[in-house]
């Protein structure tokens, strides 16, 4: 808190109490900030034995990774039960692995036959990637960037780009249509 370490305080220091247990001088626009520190002394008090780890609980099974893979056969439902263009953006996505705000965003000059690649460039961490393309991948892209302009979205809807979040539910009803 401020300066001083949060494992290193009494839970009086951190209430900002005196040792008789009285509040100090505590102005009405510091109200907020005294019911922070009063969590954290109760934290401080809880976890004081235990070092600063001893502060958090942790979440229960964050330390495993939850992984599911499509087969074969479910991709080829959720391709089926998707409209053209949702078809092209999910089939995008399973060949490259990006995301939906990465897919949207992507132009036509991103997209390189030769070095067999597409770039995502508005990417989750704000750093560009280079993704590699499989032969199929390399197709599929140069079969929805033909005849369009460097600066053309390569994927749209009706076409004009798709807008933010305007896949959620039309992916949805493909996902139950699929099963």
């Amino acid at each position: 808190i401020g300066v001083r370490v949060v494992g290193r305080m009494a839970g009086q220091a951190i209430m900002g109490e005196d040792a008789q247990g009285t509040a100090g001088n505590v102005q009405q626009s510091a109200i907020p900030t005294a019911a922070a520190r009063g969590r954290a002394a109760g934290q401080a008090t809880r976890g004081a034995s235990r070092g600063v780890s001893g502060f958090f609980k942790p979440f229960k099974s964050v330390d495993l990774a939850k992984v599911n893979y499509l087969s074969h056969t479910q991709v080829k439902a959720l391709l089926k039960a998707c409209p053209g263009d949702l078809r092209n953006l999910v089939r995008g996505a399973l060949l490259t692995g990006c995301r939906y705000g990465e897919l949207i965003s992507m132009k036509v000059a991103d997209f390189d036959r030769g070095a067999e690649n597409v770039t995502a460039v508005k990417t989750k961490n704000k750093k560009p990637r280079h993704i590699p393309l499989t032969a199929e991948g390399v197709q599929f892209f140069a079969k929805l960037t033909a005849g369009k302009s460097r600066e053309s979205p390569i994927f749209t809807k009706d076409g004009a780009a798709w807008k933010k979040s305007e896949q959620t539910r039309p992916l949805l009803a493909a996902c139950k249509a699929a099963k």
